[in-house]
């Protein structure tokens, strides 16, 4: 790589790292249920040596997403001992080398301009910069979809049998790490091994067959020996949550509309909001640059774009099948790599074909850099508030200054879900400073509560009122943020 690229890639990774580490190391990153039941599980799993055969709850009544999370998140607990922002440093590493991965495969198929647009466009991306500070099971898909499109690529060019058996493990984990993108993946991959004429490299010999059943077997084994373990519980619930059809089950234009802009969106996502209409150009310039150059590609990749648009509008359309009133978006979590990836080979067509356009690349490099270092400025500037992880940290410090080590009561408000975001750092506290565990039963006649914000306020009252005794006067009061209040209670002047 000549100086200047080298040169222009390390600011675009200084750049990477500028719009995510300031928010971890302010904490002001999110933080809620899910986060904190994860982290509680890593420290059984590091702790407690209480090993898991399932993950996280998809939502559906009985179905679970894949162990393989909560074994991620053992390995920045386990450097850390359970610091809090471990998990979120450790994310934004990973998300990085995610990013410099995908840069390398650009670089080494199209050049250096596409590969420094590409990594541009994820280091400053509100998508991007939103997965990477963010530590939810759905993330980690994206290594994986990374993965999955690099060993497409080299297994239609070079037909080696380990990129088959990359291209079942990839997608055996993205099915493990997001329940739903998998029940849309796999049968969208063996229609697309259909449709572009490719079963015979696919399933032509047993060899083939068995990397394929290997590969997918494998990232499933922790689900498989809990499936025979109990019965095929989860095989159960899955196939009883299919056949539901839902409280408010839509109509199949209605779906086809929800579901347009859905993938409408995810492109924009790609790209911060002050390019406006350039994004769209630039998918315009993108697939122009497609039609022209198909023919004068090669043949491998002729096959590797028809391969990789298949498998993106069979996405589309199989996506089409679940029908409720809702649709999340990391249900696809990841699929902008596909989008990416796409964009990739459309810009790249039209480079070989336009003399000029590696320029112009150049120019919107400037702008996309420019915009993250625009929306840097604005953090910068912005007065940060008590939210997200800051917000409970302040709340168990201004505790904890309070009670320093003696044993104290402490209730907690949560809605409309579980204490686990508090449970855990109190965990936290007791495993690193030595501080007592809360009781929940009064302490020298006092106790603590926090109590968050609740739009059905009569639920709060109510709960105030079951939680707080009759005799007990309000000693001391402590507003955190807007959604967090600290009272201490007590039952005698």
């Amino acid at each position: 790589m000549k100086k200047p690229w080298l040169v222009a890639t390390i600011i675009i990774v200084i750049l990477f790292l500028a719009l995510r580490i300031p928010s971890i190391m302010r904490e002001t990153v999110p933080y809620t249920y899910d986060q904190g039941r994860d982290f509680l599980v890593a420290k059984d799993i590091v702790v407690d040596k209480n090993i898991t055969l399932l993950g996280p709850t998809t939502g559906a009544q009985g179905v679970f997403h894949g162990a393989w999370w909560y074994y991620f998140l053992a390995i920045p607990f386990a450097l850390t001992n359970g610091a809090s922002q471990s998990f979120y440093y450790f994310i934004t590493f990973v998300a990085l080398i995610e990013a410099l991965a995908f840069w390398y495969f650009v670089r080494k198929e199209h050049g250096n301009a596409l590969a420094l647009l590409v990594l541009a466009v994820i280091s400053v991306s509100p998508y991007f910069i939103r997965t990477s500070t963010f530590p939810i099971n759905s993330i980690l898909t994206m290594p994986f979809i990374i993965m999955l499109i690099i060993a497409s690529k080299k297994y239609l060019q070079e037909k080696k049998l380990i990129y088959l058996f990359t291209i079942a493990i990839s997608a055996g984990m993205i099915a493990e790490a997001e329940v739903a993108f998998g029940t849309f993946l796999f049968p969208s991959l063996f229609l697309t091994i259909i449709l572009t004429r490719n079963t015979k490299l696919f399933f032509g010999s047993v060899k083939k067959v068995g990397a394929i059943l290997l590969g997918i077997a494998i990232p499933m084994s922790l689900r498989i020996l809990f499936e025979l373990k109990h019965g095929f519980l989860q095989t159960k619930s899955f196939l009883a949550f299919r056949n539901i059809p839902g409280t408010e089950p839509q109509t199949w234009f209605g779906v086809f509309k929800v579901r347009l802009f859905q993938f409408k969106g995810f492109y924009q996502d790609l790209f911060p909001d002050e390019l406006g209409i350039l994004v769209w150009i630039l998918l315009i310039f993108a697939l122009y640059g497609l039609a022209i150059s198909f023919r004068k590609f090669s043949s491998t990749q002729r096959r590797f774009v028809v391969f990789i648009t298949t498998l993106l509008i069979l996405l589309f359309l199989i996506s089409l099948t679940y029908k409720q009133s809702f649709f999340w978006a990391y249900y696809l979590e990841g699929i902008h790599y596909v989008l990416l990836t796409l964009l990739v080979l459309g810009l790249y067509g039209l480079i070989k074909e336009v003399k000029g356009v590696a320029h112009v690349l150049l120019i919107l490099i400037v702008v996309l850099v420019s915009a993250g270092v625009l929306r840097l400025n604005t953090d910068i500037r912005t007065k940060q508030e008590n939210i997200g992880l800051r917000m409970h940290t302040v709340a168990i410090d201004y505790l904890y200054k309070n009670v320093q080590k003696d044993d104290f009561c402490l209730h907690m408000y949560t809605p409309p879900v579980l204490t686990h975001t508090y449970n855990y750092l109190l965990n936290l506290k007791q495993r690193i400073n030595g501080m007592a565990y809360p009781k929940t039963e009064f302490v020298h006649n006092e106790c603590w509560y926090f109590i968050e914000s609740d739009l059905f306020v009569e639920r709060r009252q109510q709960w105030l009122n079951n939680n707080i005794p009759e005799k007990a006067y309000k000693a001391q009061e402590y507003e955190v943020s807007k959604d967090l209040l600290i009272q201490k209670w007590s039952l005698s002047q």
